[in-house]
């Protein structure tokens, strides 16, 4: 369990650094891509999207007309957190952003614990896996998707096919059809 909040010790503000060197030593392993476009990281344009995201909706409900307004501050030690409640599914780069959007949003003091509500990935109601265990009309778009003509076009086009043959001569794993999904999801 996590510690209560009485337990949590504040050391001070600093950052850790993950730097991709840890196969150095050993030169037959090494990162095939560094750590950049990794699935599930948060690539950079989509860092300074939501940081203008959490200043744009701070501009509308925090800053706005009274009429608009949620909170009557954006001092996050102001508000009364049980007029709150974040939730994400548990992918690193979501529970990022709503990291990054909620630090523009709000004034976070540096000592401020946020709870970022989460569930385990396999059972999330979030997760469009779950829902297709479960919603029959999920499964139902996707097929009608993938059998348009613009999905088979552009998986068939010269670019698709280029993207494959060269994913396929990086690595023999994870399979193909994993590699098309890592790869649109660092786009």
């Amino acid at each position: 369990a996590p510690p209560k909040k009485k337990e949590v010790e504040m050391n001070g503000n600093f950052l850790f650094e993950k730097v991709y060197d840890g196969l150095r030593s050993d030169l037959t392993l090494t990162n095939e891509l560094g750590g950049d476009c990794l699935l599930g990281q948060l690539i950079e344009p989509g860092f300074g999207q939501l940081k203008s995201n959490g200043q744009h909706i701070r501009k509308a409900y925090i800053d706005g007309p009274a009429v608009m307004q949620l909170f009557e501050t954006a001092n996050y030690n102001n508000i009364h957190e049980e007029s709150t409640y974040f939730r994400s599914d548990d992918e690193e780069r979501t529970l990022m952003s709503a990291e990054i959007l909620l630090s523009d949003l709000f004034d976070m003091p540096a000592d401020k614990t946020v709870s970022l509500h989460t569930a385990d990935k396999p059972r999330d109601i979030l997760s469009p896996e779950t829902l297709e265990n479960t919603c029959q009309r999920l499964v139902q778009l996707r097929v009608e998707a993938e059998l348009s003509s613009e999905y088979i076009d552009g998986k068939t086009s010269d670019n698709a096919k280029e993207l494959i043959q060269m994913m396929e001569e990086m690595s023999s794993s994870p399979p193909m059809h994993q590699l098309l999904y890592y790869s649109l999801d660092c786009q």
